[in-house]
């Protein structure tokens, strides 16, 4: 196990006191995550709560509601992709599978059968015009 010296010791707890995380302190330092905590719970420093570590930067989601879900499976069963999905909500496809996720956990959704639906090269007209009214 290396050894920090004070000075590098001192360095990580201001960082971290400061809001930075442990990836931004890894990145800066060079310190693994794990050395990190290590410092800091040698030295007596609380570990913040989420809030805390997220302030600063974009606040954490709230719970999607049932109508952004359901958008999300409607998709979903028309055949799209999960980044086809995410083009047409402005979010990521990790976010899609996410919700497709919450969707079977909170609703009983039960996902398509890959293997039966027709994947489309482009979104189709009929699924544009439905996201267009959405934001209408």
């Amino acid at each position: 196990m290396k050894r920090y010296s004070q000075r590098h010791e001192a360095e990580v707890i201001d960082l971290y006191q400061e809001g930075h995380g442990l990836p931004t302190i890894e990145r800066l330092l060079g310190v693994p995550r794990s050395s990190t905590w290590n410092i800091l719970v040698r030295n007596g420093i609380e570990r913040r709560p989420l809030k805390a570590a997220c302030a600063g930067n974009e606040p954490p989601k709230g719970p999607l509601d049932v109508v952004e879900l359901t958008r999300t499976t409607w998709l979903h069963e028309q055949g799209l992709t999960y980044a086809q999905i995410g083009e047409l909500l402005g979010v990521g496809r990790l976010a899609v599978k996410a919700r497709i996720q919450a969707a079977r956990d909170r609703l009983g959704y039960k996902q398509r059968n890959s293997g039966r639906v027709n994947r489309t090269l482009g979104i189709p007209a009929h699924v544009q015009k439905v996201v267009a009214n959405w934001a209408a």
